[in-house]
């Protein structure tokens, strides 16, 4: 039998399987940034914002972080032979824009990859929230109009959503999202990748 049709009868050990108490119980994959990491945010914001870029056009070169060198590295191994998901705390998103926050969003992810379209309509950044739409086809949960309670109920039955790619960075913005997830932006800002 091939082995991608093969059944796994022995637990999955990795330090990316892990359970909520796991997670919870464990601060290696949440890193704060320092004073130095933030300045190097506001210069590299301030001079893609001084020449007019909108943050698909942002390229790692645009976005300096000589003082993330260190941090870089370390989430890059999180992710590769960590946990799997790494929290950048300590982000200026209480002072940002909602375009400021993308621009250093993509920016920071130019130093970690490389950005491809995130769904159907090929947006770079997706952003998680009610958009009205009716809950059929290739509809996201999300995007479900919360006012039609009748097939809002079938989301409880909505399939796990699985991602295919390395890496899926998400933001804390504004707002909050309740339900099965559950995000309240915190006065520092985070950012999960």
């Amino acid at each position: 039998m091939p082995a991608a049709t093969r059944i796994r009868r022995t637990p999955i050990t990795e330090p990316a399987a892990w359970t909520r108490a796991e997670i919870e119980a464990d601060p290696t994959w949440r890193l704060p940034l320092s004073p130095g990491h933030v300045a190097d945010l506001d210069r590299a914001l301030a001079a893609v914002k001084a020449r007019g870029m909108p943050f698909r056009a942002i390229t790692r070169a645009d976005f300096p972080l000589p003082a993330w060198d260190g941090l870089l590295a370390r989430i890059r191994e999180i992710l590769a032979r960590g946990r799997g998901v790494a929290l950048l705390r300590g982000l200026p998103v209480e002072r940002c824009t909602d375009e400021d926050a993308h621009l250093l969003f993509w920016g920071i992810g130019t130093h970690l990859g490389e950005g491809v379209t995130q769904n159907a309509a090929a947006e770079l950044i997706a952003g998680v929230y009610d958009r009205s739409q009716d809950y059929r086809g290739d509809v996201r949960a999300y995007q479900v109009n919360a006012a039609d309670r009748g097939r809002r109920a079938a989301l409880r039955f909505h399939p796990l959503r699985q991602t295919r790619a390395d890496g899926v960075p998400a933001r804390c913005g504004r707002g909050r999202v309740t339900g099965a997830a559950r995000c309240e932006q915190q006065p520092s800002g985070d950012f999960t990748t």
